[in-house]
Parts: structure tokens; sequence; C-alpha cells
């Protein structure tokens, strides 16, 4: 394989890696923030308790401030997803467990975060993240219905249409993911394949100009043996010629 397209493929890996990775810490930050900012109004309504605000803002630096100091030291990181997944894990399920049981929408904070891990293409990650927030949802459908006694009939609908929800989503993300990478693989064969076929083309051109070089030199030679005779020949002539005159 051409040592130039080996490393320009490294070159679009590593550059594509480091773009997503900033994507995502940038995107965590975002989400983090807004989360933060929301609770805060709370706050100041009187609605969340100072503890509260601050148990959830710990929850939201400490691993978002080792994902960027990791982000800071490698830029590729393959660990910076994981810390963001799990920091991002602890304070849903902090969330979604200490939300008054009206509030069923804050099982929708899952859905952008999670969304973004797909620029990965990791389909464990995926499957992993998927797998985890749904058993949240799970838990906290559990624990409303059957321990906090909220199982009315619109109730029940509603934690039906959450659970919905969300199980479709996680499914839509991995399937994704999957016929994704496949496609992936399939196009990396195809050009694997076709550099193959290059490279055959290639081999067999150049010995067909080693042939034509090794012919061209046995036809140069016999041009100068040819030219090395007639000089021969024409000196022969003259020197006949000499001798009659």
């Amino acid at each position: 394989m051409d040592y130039n397209v080996v490393s320009r493929r490294n070159v679009d890996y590593k550059s594509a890696s480091r773009r997503v990775n900033k994507f995502v810490l940038l995107f965590n930050w975002a989400i983090d923030i807004f989360l933060i900012a929301g609770y805060l109004l709370e706050y100041l309504k009187g609605a969340k308790t100072l503890p509260y605000l601050l148990v959830l803002t710990t929850i939201v630096i400490i691993p978002m401030a080792v994902a960027t100091f990791i982000f800071l030291k490698n830029n590729r990181s393959n660990i910076m997803k994981y810390v963001t997944l799990a920091g991002y894990f602890v304070l849903y399920a902090y969330v979604m467990f200490t939300a008054s049981p009206d509030r069923l929408h804050v099982f929708a904070y899952m859905f952008p975060i999670v969304l973004s891990y797909f620029l990965y293409f990791d389909l464990k990650l995926v499957l992993i993240g998927g797998t985890a927030f749904t058993l949240v949802n799970i838990a906290r459908i559990i624990w409303l219905m059957f321990f906090l006694g909220h199982s009315g009939k619109f109730e029940t609908t509603d934690y039906l249409i959450q659970f919905g929800c969300v199980l479709m989503f996680s499914l839509s993300l991995i399937f994704s993911t999957k016929i994704s990478n496949t496609f992936s693989d399939e196009k990396i064969m195809d050009i694997r394949t076709e550099q193959a076929n290059q490279e055959s083309i290639l081999r067999d051109v150049l010995k067909i100009a080693a042939v034509l070089d090794k012919n061209s030199k046995e036809v140069h030679r016999i041009v100068k043996e040819l030219e090395e005779f007639t000089n021969v020949a024409s000196n022969a002539v003259q020197e006949i010629e000499k001798g009659v005159a």
C-alpha cells in the first residue's frame, strides 16, 4: 500500500477524533451550564435548597473538569468520552430521583447528550449508554408507581409514553450505529479492493516498463554494433579504393 495513502488516512483519523472530542466536550459543558442555570433559578425562587444546588454543581464540575484536563493533555484521548458519559449519567440519575413526581419531562435530559455520542460510531459505547439511561427511567417509573403510589390511569399512560420514548430512542440509536458501522466497513473494504487493483495494475505497468527498458537497451546495443560494422565496412572500402588508385 502506498505510504502516502496510509499517512493521509492516519492524519484524517486523528483530525476527526480531535474534532469529535472537542464537540462532545463543549456540548456537555453547554448542557451542564443550562442545567445549573435552570436549577439556580429554581433556588432563587425557593423551589430548591442551597445544598441541592451545591450537590448538583459538584456532580457537574468534577467529571467535566477531569474530562477537560484529559482533552487538554491529549485531544484525541479515547478515555474522555467515557468520563463525560459517566459524569452525565450520575447527574441524570440524581436529577431523575430528586425531581418531584409531577415533573415527568426530566427524562428528556438524556436525548441530546446520548445522541452526541453517535459521532464516535462506537457501538459498545452507545449500547452501554442507551441501556444505562433506559434502566434509570425504568427504575424511576417503578419507584413512582410502587413506592410513592403514583399509579393513576393518567400517570400510567405518561409512564408508558416515557418508557416507549426512551426505549425506542435507545434502540434506534443502537441500530443506527450498527448499520452505519456496517456501511463504513463495506466502504473501507471497497476502498481496499480498489487500492489492491490499482497496486496490481501498477505492478503490471512496472513489469511492462522493465521489459521495454530491457528491449530498448537491446535495440540500442544492436544499433551500436550495426553502426560499428558499418564503420568497419566503410573503412575497408576506402582502403580498397586507395589501393586501386
